[in-house]
C-alpha cells in the first residue's frame, strides 16, 4: 500500500466509525485501524518529502523505504 492509499484508507475507516454505534467494538476497531493507516501515511509522506534532504540516508535505506511504501525514488 502506498502512502496515499494509506491516507485514503484512514479516511474510509473514520467514515465507517462515524456510521457505527457509538462505543461499539466496530467503532473502536475502525478508529484504531484509521489511526494505524494515518500513521503509515505520515511515515510515507515524511520519507517522500525528505528525499535528498535526510542526512545519512544511504541508498540501501532509501530502497528499503521504497519497498515498504510502494514508492520508487
Amino acid at each position: 500500500m502506498t502512502g496515499p492509499e494509506h491516507y485514503a484508507e484512514a479516511e474510509s475507516k473514520l467514515q465507517r466509525a462515524v456510521e457505527t454505534t457509538l462505543g461499539s467494538d466496530e467503532e473502536r476497531y475502525n478508529l484504531a485501524s484509521a489511526q494505524v493507516h494515518a500513521m503509515l501515511a505520515l511515515a510515507a509522506a515524511t520519507v517522500a518529502a525528505g528525499r535528498g534532504h535526510i542526512t545519512g540516508m544511504n541508498l540501501t535505506t532509501e530502497r528499503a523505504w521504497d519497498t515498504v511504501t510502494g514508492e520508487e525514488s
